[in-house]
């Protein structure tokens, strides 16, 4: 088992408020780097299983974005936004003096900041992954999404708080009870009432509540010209039964010339894919052990 150890970083930006990052790493520096970034309101943890078997050949950084995990909750929510979350990420890689990355593994959010990062610093990637995301943002999805994260939760009742979790993580298909563990444990934090509270800020949430409300009623987000510019092998997994991901959209990204693009339909999978099973942990290192 390879082992995972948490730093943090001190992310001073002119025009931005200081923060805190916290991010884990597994294996060995002088290898090739992976780099994972979570969705919405997941957290590094979640790569957890993943970063281990991929540890044996990589070095693997996960980041808290801000608000999550074990990183600085921002005084500006306005901030929770991708174009700052990608600043504060290269600040991170910038101070471990890392300039190219073997591959990076984006879960929703995070995939559409491997995508964005295209325009931020062409070629800074040799792989992109792509967990439940891509060009085109379905409305439906978008709904669901702030409806399962707008709900409170009960941090005067354990019990009733873990079984709304599980309902909350059903689209992630966690069928390991030792997974699920992990994911709950990774996810909340005590509450001084003596039960549970999520370990996010809630107002991470807010920012893509105003992009959706700033949308026309009932209209998908296209992230076409987001996803036309990256130029590198790309793996997709699609929760079967997501909402966010349509198939037809996963389809027309899987049919670009220009680049190698891998497609899997991950079976009962809503959005979005856990990465934690072991098939979906082996697809993941058997195609990043295929040669470019």
């Amino acid at each position: 088992m390879n082992a995972i150890t948490s730093h943090y970083h001190e992310c001073t930006i002119d025009g931005l408020e200081p923060i805190c990052l916290h991010y884990r790493t597994a294996g060995d520096p002088k290898n090739p780097v992976i780099l994972c970034i979570h969705a919405l309101t997941g957290n590094a943890h979640d790569f957890d299983i993943l970063a281990q078997q991929l540890a044996t050949d990589y070095y693997v950084i996960a980041l808290d974005m801000p608000g999550r995990g074990n990183s600085t909750h921002l005084e500006n929510k306005e901030l929770y936004t991708n174009p700052h979350h990608l600043l504060w990420t290269f600040h991170v890689l910038d101070a471990l003096h890392i300039d190219h990355l073997f591959a990076w593994i984006g879960a929703s959010m995070g995939g559409i900041m491997g995508m964005m990062a295209w325009a931020f610093r062409p070629h800074f990637m040799d792989r992109l992954m792509l967990n439940d995301i891509g060009a085109v943002l379905a409305h439906e999805g978008l709904q669901a999404i702030i409806s399962s994260t707008s709900s409170p939760l009960p941090t005067n009742d354990p019990q009733r708080f873990e079984a709304l979790m599980r309902d909350y993580a059903q689209p992630f298909h966690i069928t390991d009870e030792e997974h699920w563990k992990l994911f709950f444990a990774s996810r909340v934090m005590p509450h001084h009432e003596g039960g549970w509270q999520l370990k996010r800020d809630p107002a991470v949430v807010e920012p893509l509540k105003a992009w959706i409300h700033a949308t026309p009623m009932a209209q998908d987000i296209s992230l076409e010209a987001v996803w036309e510019q990256v130029q590198c092998p790309t793996l997709i997994f699609r929760g079967e039964e997501s909402l966010l991901f349509r198939a037809d959209t996963a389809e027309a990204m899987a049919a670009r010339t220009d680049i190698p693009v891998r497609l899997y339909t991950i079976p009962h999978a809503g959005h979005m894919p856990n990465l934690m099973d072991a098939y979906q942990c082996a697809m993941i290192h058997a195609w990043l052990r295929e040669p470019l």
